[in-house]
């Protein structure tokens, strides 16, 4: 059930040139009684000139096993953005800042009985997917995961070494998939190419798939679009655009 409440601004980590991590304290209230599930996202009130209501949504990167009281998120700065400036360059430790949730679909349903599932993703996309990770963990005994992450080069993935690890103590359940569409480092042993294309190679399959979709508006459509040549609809794609900076 979404709340309305204020959050603290307690940390602030730089992931690439153009992504950082912010982590917000819930209220003291709050810390065993605010529960979402992997996958959901909160909405931030963010200060204008105008002065009017104004939010932006990110998924949490943070899973609900955390005991500390904290939400974690990554936001990517978009020159002229009201909340990337606002993020960037205002907000300090300490503040305060309404904040209201959690919401959205994009979850792992315990009813789920696909064989294979693609968590396919651009950017800071990418987020929800690390919060899934210990309950993708819980179901390799039934269920083969994919994570595709599109990037345009090496240095700009997200959260890399924890899906690296994930898929090194998964015994086969679990494969990563980085996916760079400008890189010109040619001893990466990455893909190459963008990440509708990876997913394309791996043949996935209407009658025992299931396909998530979060990130850019642009290689959601995109890929909605190949699926739906695959006989996939919206039952078996879920989708979460990412699209205000």
């Amino acid at each position: 059930m979404p709340q309305l409440f204020s959050t603290k601004l307690e940390a602030v980590k730089t992931l690439t040139s153009s992504v950082k991590e912010f982590t917000f304290a819930l209220p003291e209230n709050m810390k065993l009684s605010f529960v979402f599930i992997p996958g959901q996202f909160i909405r931030l009130f963010i200060p204008n000139s105008e002065n009017k209501p104004l939010t932006r949504s990110y998924s949490l990167a943070n899973h609900k096993r955390d005991p500390s009281g904290r939400l974690t998120l990554a936001a990517s700065y978009v020159e002229g953005g009201v909340a990337s400036e606002y993020l960037f360059n205002q907000i300090k430790i300490g503040d305060d800042v309404r904040t209201s949730g959690p919401f959205g679909k994009l979850v792992i349903k315990p009813e789920d009985t696909a064989s294979r599932v693609f968590l396919v993703s651009t950017g800071t996309g990418v987020t929800p997917y690390r919060a899934m990770l210990p309950i993708l963990e819980n179901r390799y005994s039934t269920t083969e995961y994919h994570i595709l992450q599109g990037v345009r080069h090496a240095s700009d993935l997200l959260y890399a070494d924890d899906f690296e690890k994930s898929a090194s103590q998964s015994n086969g359940s679990l494969t990563f998939y980085p996916c760079l569409s400008r890189e010109d480092n040619t001893t990466s042993d990455y893909f190459r190419g963008y990440v509708q294309d990876q997913l394309s190679l791996l043949n996935p399959n209407p009658e025992s798939d299931l396909i998530y979709l979060c990130g850019n508006p642009n290689m959601i459509d995109n890929t909605f679009e190949m699926l739906q040549t695959l006989g996939f609809d919206g039952q078996n794609v879920r989708r979460e655009k990412y699209i205000s900076p």
